[in-house]
């Protein structure tokens, strides 16, 4: 089988190994779960592939110099991606 890989993308090869582990997590335990569920799944499947992951990483939003919120990422992938799971 050819595999395709989008040489484009700035991580390739990371965006690939973060789809990989979100598609095992998704096959081994399917659809209808509540998010949290597919968190705690994820963060399993990032240890074992070796993927450092941070999660609920805080960001200010900021609007002309001005704190007006604060937004919590799912997931922060080898300090270089944004991941947030979405369930619908």
């Amino acid at each position: 089988m050819t595999r395709l890989i989008k040489r484009d993308l700035i991580y390739a090869d990371l965006s690939y190994k973060t789809l990989g582990v979100l598609f095992d997590v998704w096959k081994n335990i399917g659809y209808g779960h509540k998010e949290k569920v597919y968190q705690i799944a994820a963060l399993e499947g990032f240890d074992r592939a070796g993927i450092k992951i941070e999660k609920e990483l805080p960001v200010k939003i900021i609007y002309k110099n001005k704190t007006v919120g604060l937004y919590y990422f799912d997931f922060l992938v080898d300090d270089k991606l944004v991941l947030e799971l979405k369930v619908k």
